[in-house]
């Protein structure tokens, strides 16, 4: 079959053949890391901030809880995965307005593993999967599609910590 090709097309077929394997094959970002380190690797800065704005009402309710600085969160998600990129930029949009003490994003691969085990440890099935701590306990988490306003969610999982 390819006898048939003339020579002068070979470098053509290379290059087409060259940008198809590329434009299939993608990377996805796995590991560790804070919400910056994470918005500086990620492309979904942009989409932050972009059609979300969090009720009022909710955000109130989560600020008037008597604790501060005493949950953690740690965001399960995955780059490669449509649910994550609709609901982890909506989250990020308020993020810095939850009284949280540490926030940790762990982006999985697409067997939703990771390297510290903690997907694993934490029963992770569906992605994306917020899961809150409180002295080192878990207090609620809320996996993959939220049910009614997200920051409502997160208000149903923090007042259990106060």
């Amino acid at each position: 079959m390819l006898s048939k090709i003339p020579a002068q097309l070979f470098p053509v077929l290379l290059i087409i053949s060259f940008a198809f394997v590329s434009s299939c094959t993608k990377q996805y970002l796995t590991g560790y890391y804070s919400k910056p380190e994470f918005l500086a690797a990620c492309e979904w800065k942009k989409k932050i901030n972009m059609n979300y704005t969090p009720e009022k009402e909710w955000m109130d309710s989560i600020a008037s809880l008597r604790f501060k600085d005493s949950v953690d969160l740690r965001v399960f998600l995955g780059t490669y995965c449509p649910d994550s990129k609709r609901w982890v930029p909506k989250f990020f949009s308020f993020s810095d307005q939850l009284p949280l003490r540490d926030l940790e994003i762990v982006s999985v691969d697409t067997t939703k593993k990771d390297e510290k085990g903690f997907a694993q440890r934490t029963g992770l099935r569906k992605i994306p999967t917020f899961v809150f701590y409180q002295n080192g306990n878990e207090i609620g988490r809320l996996v993959e599609k939220p049910r009614g306003k997200m920051e409502r969610r997160f208000f149903d999982i923090l007042k259990r910590g106060v």
